[in-house]
């Protein structure tokens, strides 16, 4: 009897051994599907799927967007890719807050590019415009289609990945010292990477021609050896608040000891703006000690612009 009994306890204590192991492997089965299900459902939720009116208006030379259903979707995630007449224009999601006045685009919202005020290109007729608008943050197109001048509706669609566009064959370079002599402030790191939402401030003086003394000055000294083709200067500024009535670059040429001004557009939305200087920054001296000045004017006094990005390209 009491041999019976011993086998018994000891059988029942295997069984307890496996039931456990068991239930421990069941709980741990069925938390991983609990998260799984939500992290999935979470992301299905959060692709956008938006509605939009797209027209062109030749008369003021404008590209209207018009969100007109589905969700809504946050402006730092919207980029912007115009086509005018084979001329392709971006808007990053600075330039869309900005001319949208608002971190979202939800129903009725309408975003209004004037192509004239922005890059000084008019629109006729017998033009082609078409539109992409990216959606970075799940990095899809949400939309693309031909504009035209005529109302049409698109439904935006989750797609592939768009393309990217080849990388040109040159270098980038950005300053390797800044200083401001406009009263502002400037810093190398304010400049050195485009969209990361740090900028110079540039006080503009209050007068009806330049001051040539007041400037944010960025030197470059890439130290090329090889031989130059290309040579493009990249600036990301915007006077949004300022009323500047110009606004100009001062590129220094080593070879000739002389500073070539170039105009560039003053602008209410961040813009990057290039300008070929190939023709005379052509050395390796050239490019070795190249300098940068910024320059704006105005009517009006406590004015200030912004430059969030300077560089060179050289190929």
């Amino acid at each position: 009897m009491t041999k019976s009994m011993k086998a018994i306890t000891e059988n029942g204590d295997a069984v307890s051994d496996v039931i456990g192991e068991l239930l421990m492997t069941a709980v741990a089965f069925l938390a991983f599907g609990i998260i799984a299900v939500f992290v999935l459902s979470f992301q299905g939720t959060t692709m956008p799927h938006v509605d939009i009116d797209g027209w062109v208006d030749v008369n003021d030379d404008s590209v209207y967007l018009r969100h007109s259903g589905g969700n809504t979707v946050d402006t730092s995630y919207i980029r912007i890719i115009l086509n005018l007449n084979g001329t392709r224009k971006e808007l990053s999601p600075d330039d869309v807050y900005a001319i949208l006045g608002s971190s979202t685009w939800g129903l009725g919202d309408t975003i209004v590019i004037n192509t004239s005020q922005l890059w000084s290109i008019t629109i006729s007729e017998d033009d082609y415009v078409d539109d992409t608008i990216i959606h970075t943050g799940h990095n899809i197109v949400m939309v693309s289609g031909v504009l035209l001048g005529e109302v049409i509706e698109m439904t935006a669609t989750p797609t592939a990945t768009p393309t990217p566009t080849p990388t040109p064959s040159g270098e980038t370079f950005t300053p390797a010292s800044v200083y401001d002599t406009s009263g502002g402030e400037a810093t190398v790191g304010q400049v050195q990477t485009d969209g990361d939402s740090l900028y110079t401030t540039y006080k503009i003086p209050k007068q009806s021609t330049y001051d040539e003394t007041a400037y944010q000055q960025f030197n470059f000294t890439p130290g090329l050896t090889t031989s130059l083709t290309r040579v493009l200067v990249r600036i990301n500024h915007t006077e949004a608040n300022a009323n500047a009535d110009n606004v100009k670059i001062k590129v220094w040429e080593q070879d000739a000891s002389v500073w070539h001004d170039e105009t560039i557009i003053k602008i209410t939305t961040w813009t990057l703006d290039e300008v070929d200087v190939s023709s005379y920054i052509d050395t390796q001296n050239d490019i070795n000690n190249l300098k940068v000045r910024y320059l704006a004017h105005t009517n009006a006094a406590n004015k200030n612009s912004n430059i969030e990005y300077v560089a060179v390209y050289v190929e």
